[in-house]
């Protein structure tokens, strides 16, 4: 059985205004808020800036930094930016770290990474009913394994950037040639 010393981490920022310093219409202040004060700042940690909870550690610019916290931790949780089929970063760094991506609403809306309904959560509540109830080691394993068959090889990889790169050059050619 593994053990972990937090049941959440969040790394990161609360996204609540733009680079223009303008209000994004973003939530997930709303909802870190209620994981720290339902969860308890024992359970949790926060790394990075936040408005609404108390953070642990300081905004970080390496994973060196978080490796510590991270590899003790159980879940976490990715959020939408902009886009609802985009995903992130978070969700192959926490697979990385041995950590369980939940996720927000609908992130990764057409499945790219995201195969099982079950790591979607509307409410901080809905989270943690699902942290508590679930094998950590079990369902770890059958999300990484899942996500081990979703990725593609080098040569997928290079294929479409050959493709998308050729039409690219071809678009430019014909708009500058005919």
């Amino acid at each position: 059985t593994v053990k972990k010393k937090y049941l959440f981490s969040y790394w990161g920022t609360e996204k609540r205004k733009d680079v223009d310093n303008v209000k994004s219409g973003d939530e997930r202040h709303l909802i870190l808020k209620d994981i720290q004060n339902g969860i308890g700042r024992y359970f949790t940690r926060f790394i990075g800036k936040f408005s609404t909870v108390k953070r642990d550690m300081k905004p970080t610019k390496g994973m060196r930094d978080l490796l510590p916290i991270l590899n003790q931790t159980k879940f976490t949780l990715c959020f939408n930016w902009k886009d609802n089929k985009a995903t992130t970063s978070r969700y192959h760094e926490a697979l990385a770290c041995g950590v369980i991506p939940m996720v927000y609403k609908d992130y990764d809306s057409t499945g790219i990474l995201v195969k099982s309904n079950w790591q979607r959560v509307q409410t901080a509540e809905e989270l943690f009913d699902k942290m508590v109830s679930s094998e950590y080691e079990k369902t770890f394993n059958e999300i990484h394994e899942t996500y081990k068959e979703t990725l593609l090889s080098k040569d997928q990889i290079y294929d479409i950037f050959e493709k998308k790169f050729l039409e690219i050059i071809n678009d430019w050619y014909i708009t500058r040639y005919t």
